[in-house]
């Protein structure tokens, strides 16, 4: 058993003891029934003491001191060690997640994300689009209710902490956004996370590019400034508004034009381009293929794809889907 189970069930014994002495004591001494005499415990031991239903009897007085003087501190004492345990435990997190109507997640491949806002909302938003299930990981109780009218899974907490990290389940995860409120806080979470998972794809926002090479030896995978990406976008809007319309296009998958990564399988071993012929009978377009660490941008019909290379797919969502049933050889 737990040792904070253990501690829950003592202080529960001791209010147990204390309420069963006073209700019994007065039924007892002074003769009233079992709920009067349960009520004026209560009363009692609370501090509340009303007033309507006072002792005649010196037992019964002498009773009614013994729960003012050693009954109210022994009851004082419980409640207090009970926050502090509250505290301490996940005991607290366990209640929340009741009252937000979650239960104990058995969540697998999934992404965590640590921190809600207008960058992570999108993100949250692009990952929902390609089905991809997400945990966000809040501090604040009433963003988390907020997310769970919407069915989003959060989990409350510290995403500097590893505890936190753990109960998003990242040890199962797929990988993790990391878009906190300022760069010193995301580098701590970065930390936490990379000792609860050594493998998991840390992927985290930035908004000083100078902290970027810090960042990578802490263990992110990938550093994204978004500052930067998002300058170069709005320069692009002043002399080319098509291309700038086009990058937002292709940074999400809920309509129009999109860029896909798509591993080679083992049917598509060793045939060319030209041989699964993509671009003519789909109508998507094999932007680029990446084999181990090397880059191969618009690649030639000649070229010959391998099991385990990465192709990087541009198309609307039917024509890459089409693509990716070419690739399996399913048509």
């Amino acid at each position: 058993m737990p040792l904070w189970v253990t501690r829950l069930l003592r202080i529960l014994g001791l209010l147990a003891l204390l309420v069963a002495y006073g209700t019994l004591a007065f039924h007892l001494t002074e003769g009233v029934s079992l709920y009067d005499s349960l009520y004026w415990t209560v009363t009692v031991l609370s501090t509340v003491g009303f007033g309507d239903i006072t002792p005649t009897t010196a037992v019964g007085k002498a009773v009614f001191m013994s729960l003012a003087v050693g009954g109210i501190t022994l009851f004082g004492y419980a409640v207090t060690q009970l926050g502090s345990l509250f505290l301490e435990t996940e005991l607290d997190k366990v209640l929340r997640r009741t009252l937000l109507g979650g239960s104990e997640r058995k969540m697998r491949d999934h992404v965590v994300i640590l921190g809600w806002n207008a960058e992570t909302s999108v993100a949250y938003e692009e990952l929902r689009v390609n089905k991809i299930p997400t945990v966000v990981v809040v501090e604040e109780e009433q963003t988390a209710r907020r997310l769970s009218r919407r069915n989003i899974s959060a989990v409350i907490g510290d995403p500097r902490r590893e505890r936190t990290l753990q109960e998003a389940r990242l040890n199962d995860a797929r990988g993790l956004l990391v878009a906190l409120e300022d760069d010193t806080r995301s580098l701590m979470a970065v930390l936490a996370a990379r000792k609860v998972s050594k493998t998991v794809p840390i992927i985290v926002r930035i908004h000083n590019s100078e902290l970027a090479g810090l960042f990578y030896q802490a263990g992110a995978t990938r550093v994204i400034d978004t500052g930067r990406i998002s300058g170069l976008v709005l320069a692009s809007a002043v002399f080319e508004p098509l291309v700038a319309h086009i990058l937002e296009d292709l940074a999400g998958a809920a309509e129009g034009l999109d860029l896909v990564e798509f591993s080679v399988p083992e049917a598509a071993d060793g045939k060319t381009l030209a041989e699964l012929r993509i671009k003519e009978d789909t109508n998507a377009y094999v932007l680029c293929v990446r084999r181990g660490t090397e880059l191969h941008p618009n690649p030639p019909l000649s070229f010959q794809l391998r099991k385990g290379d990465v192709v990087v797919l541009l198309g609307t969502a039917e024509e890459i889907a089409k693509a990716r049933q070419r690739l399996m050889g399913t048509v």
